[in-house]
């Protein structure tokens, strides 16, 4: 993974607003934003493949427990296991990791970690509340937040190639996920808030490239979400503690945590934080959405779980609207001025 370029010059960050280009994709050119795209679709693929590790864990401690399925205390072990080891891979395999810390990364990377855990932990919160498929579909609105919150922040409107690649994109999921209106309760409401820390996330990050060395900010980001989730099964546990932490020897507890803290961990959020800030944000937004196409194959691959005509129909949209924005907006300014 190459670095962001973080000097671009006062002459370049002038022409590159004038453009349009948001702060974060100042200084990268067509080619690095293309090579990002790619690198993020990798990470995608890591990410599709950790449903079923992770679902694999937070069963497999729920039942050590004694707390039932669906209990919330077995998903958020396997998130503080995880995000532990993590950081602890992260900070011994990076140097950079290591030096360089000031207040003001150690602010910027806590505030980044709040962003992430709260995206995952309200995920799997609202995941007892309400179905998979309504979630899923209330999470991937994040592609909507996204170009909201920029066109709030930027004040650049996004461009009409990028609205069109949002609402394909949208019905795409919907399709996928064979969502439908089930009322709106505390699952959905969840649902919806974990979409907006996404988006902010997402937003964040995509502007954060030229001011704190991405490194440090992977590790400050693995070292919040371990320490909250951690702090939080603790606080849930109560007398189940000695079980919980004896579960995590088993084979299908470790086996899979490790799986997830090498991939979808390591390797996917440290893209994502080297690649984003070299692609706009919405485009970013985007190119998430494949992660539960790489999630069906997966799962048919794995369990034999094939996807119908329609979900297929809701695939082919997502990918046709990634195409779209990555070949159009390649060509033309990806945000104009009001």
């Amino acid at each position: 993974m190459g670095l962001p370029n973080r000097n671009p010059g006062r002459a370049g960050t002038v022409a590159a607003m004038d453009h349009g280009q948001s702060p974060g994709t100042i200084g990268t050119g067509a080619p690095a934003a293309r090579a990002a795209a790619g690198w993020l679709l990798l990470a995608c693929l890591f990410w599709g493949l950790s449903f079923t590790w992770a679902k694999t864990v937070g069963e497999t401690v729920n039942g050590a427990v004694g707390a039932g399925p669906g209990a919330t205390l077995g998903p958020l072990w396997g998130l503080a296991v995880r995000f532990g080891i993590a950081a602890l891979l992260w900070i011994a395999i990076v140097p950079a990791a290591r030096t360089g810390w000031t207040i003001g990364a150690v602010r910027h990377g806590v505030w980044l970690g709040l962003l992430m855990s709260a995206a995952i932990i309200v995920q799997h919160l609202g995941l007892e509340h309400s179905g998979a498929a309504i979630t899923a579909f209330l999470t991937s609105l994040t592609v909507v937040f996204v170009p909201l919150l920029s066109w709030a922040v930027t004040r650049r409107r996004p461009s009409n190639v990028i609205w069109m690649g949002v609402v394909l994109a949208t019905v795409g999921v919907w399709l996928m996920t064979g969502a439908t209106a089930e009322g709106f309760g505390i699952g959905e409401l969840l649902g919806l808030i974990c979409s907006i820390c996404w988006a902010v996330y997402i937003f964040v990050i995509a502007h954060s490239g030229l001011r704190e060395h991405p490194a440090r900010m992977v590790a400050a980001q693995f070292i919040v979400a371990a320490v909250l989730s951690g702090g939080l099964s603790l606080m849930l546990a109560g007398e189940r503690l000695p079980a919980m932490v004896a579960a995590t020897i088993d084979p299908r507890v470790w086996q899979n945590v490790l799986l997830l803290a090498l991939f979808a961990t390591v390797a996917a959020f440290g893209i994502l934080t080297y690649q984003q800030p070299k692609i706009d944000a919405v485009r970013a937004s985007l190119i998430y959405l494949a992660e539960p196409i790489f999630a069906a194959a997966f799962a048919w691959a794995w369990a034999g779980h094939g996807m119908t005509a329609t979900q297929i129909g809701g695939a082919v949209l997502i990918l046709v609207a990634n195409v779209a924005v990555e070949v159009i907006a390649g060509r033309e300014s990806v945000v104009v001025p009001d």
